[in-house]
């Protein structure tokens, strides 16, 4: 190995780390969705990354590279508190794994993730994330807000033109 490969190799070990910004929106009240990434979160911030964190739970922790941002999604939480599974299954819409069935379904949880995004976008605390400069290295977000992320903020690989257009 050279010596000038080899300075520039130990130079590395000298370079000041630090970590990412990440970005997690997550205002949909569900609180198993929001369970499951809850260790992420506090373990990336243990780490040192820079998270940012918008949900309608309360965090759990306080560690200083934590900054989370209380969303109310009341509304919301009504609507997804109302819906009655047993019912539900009555009525062929869980459980049926026919055409129509499937189709129903899809497109009831379509009007629900429709109508929670709708709800997210008109929040204040969403409003003024996206009307400010904020910059992410990372963006992970609840999958119900899929409607929405593709006009907000692009998509490495994009989506094709049937995803997009919905």
């Amino acid at each position: 190995m050279s010596h000038s490969l080899f300075l520039l190799l130990l130079s590395f070990l000298f370079l000041p780390l630090q970590g990412a910004r990440i970005l997690f929106l997550l205002p949909v009240p569900l609180k198993s969705h929001y369970s499951q990434i809850e260790l992420l979160i506090d373990t990336l911030a243990i780490r040192g990354h820079q998270v940012t964190l918008y949900s309608p739970f309360e965090a759990k922790s306080n560690l200083t590279n934590l900054h989370h941002v209380y969303v109310d999604m009341e509304e919301s939480k009504r609507a997804i508190e109302s819906m009655n599974h047993f019912e539900m299954l009555d009525n062929g819409l869980l459980g049926d794994t026919s055409f129509l069935s499937c189709l129903q379904f899809q497109f009831s949880m379509y009007q629900i993730s429709l109508g929670m995004s709708k709800e997210i976008l008109n929040k204040p605390a969403i409003r003024s994330l996206l009307a400010s400069d904020a910059r992410f290295d990372l963006i992970i977000a609840e999958f119900f807000f899929g409607q929405v992320h593709s006009t907000i903020w692009p998509l490495p690989g994009g989506f094709t033109p049937h995803r997009t257009n919905l």
